[in-house]
């Protein structure tokens, strides 16, 4: 369920349903620009469609294909709400898409794969980028030319990790949690 509820509290309110392994996004600039990205029925492609947030899901802004049942794409729409970036796998490449879904750049993140998650940088000139690595997970920041550098590393992370930057740039905040194990042995029991 996609709700919504009152920056000063109250009651919440459904807008519509939401089909499983969806995306929302919000331009983070006053401009109310948000989007769902929800996989079709078939799960071959991602359709994107706009969101109004009195009625629920507006008009269908763009379709892609993606590989069909792998849940592994990810799209992010652009600060000011003007631009997409979409991964139809892991494997990449980050697209840069217009906001009526026409390929405007491809951005093959130089020495990385399996891109889990990722956002625009505050600026727009790149993004912040979840590589997944073995037992674990990077925080890279990518440019627009593809070159990472490594910002932070998580050993041990199991998923779900997403970083967002700050609206000034500044700071990142990030969300991601580990998972260990011990080991026993039992004798004579």
């Amino acid at each position: 369920e996609v709700m919504r509820v009152s920056i000063n509290g109250g009651a919440s309110q459904r807008l519509f349903t939401a089909r499983p392994f969806s995306m929302l996004a919000c331009a983070r600039i006053a401009t109310g620009q948000c989007a769902i990205a929800e996989p079709s029925e078939d799960r071959a492609q991602v359709i994107v469609s706009a969101i109004d947030l009195e009625h629920g899901r507006a008009a269908e802004l763009f379709r892609f294909s993606v590989v069909p049942h792998e849940d592994t794409w990810w799209v992010a729409i652009s600060p000011d709400g003007g631009r997409f970036a979409a991964t139809r796998s892991q494997a990449g490449p980050i697209l840069v898409l217009s906001a009526m879904g026409q390929v405007l750049q491809e951005i093959r993140v130089r020495g990385w794969s399996s891109l889990q998650a990722f956002d625009w940088a505050a600026d727009e000139k790149g993004f912040l980028v979840v590589a997944g690595i073995r037992n674990g997970c990077k925080l890279l920041h990518v440019d627009l030319q593809g070159n990472a550098q490594v910002l932070w590393e998580n050993l041990g992370a199991s998923g779900e990790t997403i970083a967002h930057p700050s609206p000034d740039g500044r700071h990142v905040a990030f969300s991601s949690w580990t998972t260990n194990g011990n080991m026993w042995t039992m004798e004579n029991f």
